[in-house]
């Protein structure tokens, strides 16, 4: 059997977030497709995420402390996520 993988971009990040639907589908398939997210995607998705939750009147800043305490997701998402940088080698 193949593994699949899908990448992520920052406007799939932003809609995981902002959304349960998808989310849950993340988290569903979350065994058996590979998730693959370049760091931009990150970098772009905490960029405009503030503005969008202070627009459904939450705090943004306080709730990417909370969400994203680092440049990666919290250690249980390492499984079925790659992150790939940005640097060349």
């Amino acid at each position: 059997m193949s593994i699949r993988a899908i990448v992520l971009d920052a406007n799939i990040l932003i809609r995981a977030v902002l959304g349960s639907r998808l989310q849950s589908k993340i988290i569903e398939n979350a065994k058996s497709v590979r998730f693959i997210t370049p760091a931009v995607a990150y970098d772009d998705a905490r960029k405009y995420l503030p503005a969008l939750l202070e627009k459904r009147g939450i705090d943004g800043v306080a709730a990417l402390k909370c969400s994203m305490p680092s440049k990666q997701w919290d250690n249980r998402w390492k499984p079925s996520s790659t992150i790939v940088s940005n640097e060349r080698h």
